[in-house]
């Protein structure tokens, strides 16, 4: 409704792939959203909570297929956005979670980059 109510220079989308996928509304968002996209909040999760998880893990629900054709698809052009969060007791060393983490972005970077290219 807000869309349809004011321009894209006014309100914009946040695509948040861990709520999208826990509210079962990923597909619809990526076909009727993305041309408002202006900030990303990329994580997976379960399905069922908000856990925050880098992108790709094998607990993982997100359909990251769906989530990159989105943002590809988008105007959006910033730097990749992560909303991830270290766990000491399952996670590994801080180091190791980010090197985790790095290549969870770049994958998901260059995945971005050759759909927009194709």
């Amino acid at each position: 409704a807000c869309f349809e109510k004011f321009d894209s220079s006014y309100i914009g989308f946040t695509f948040d792939t861990g709520h999208a996928t826990i509210s079962k509304n990923l597909p619809w968002l990526v076909d009727n959203c993305m041309d408002r996209l202006i900030v990303l909040h990329i994580n997976d999760n379960n399905g069922k909570q908000d856990f925050h998880w880098v992108p790709y893990c094998a607990e993982g629900a997100v359909d990251w297929d769906a989530a990159i054709q989105g943002i590809a698809k988008s105007p959006y052009r910033k730097a990749l956005q992560l909303e991830i969060g270290w766990d000491s007791g399952k996670k590994g060393t801080p180091d190791e979670y980010l090197t985790t983490a790095y290549a969870a972005a770049l994958r998901i970077h260059n995945q971005v980059s050759q759909l927009r290219t194709a």
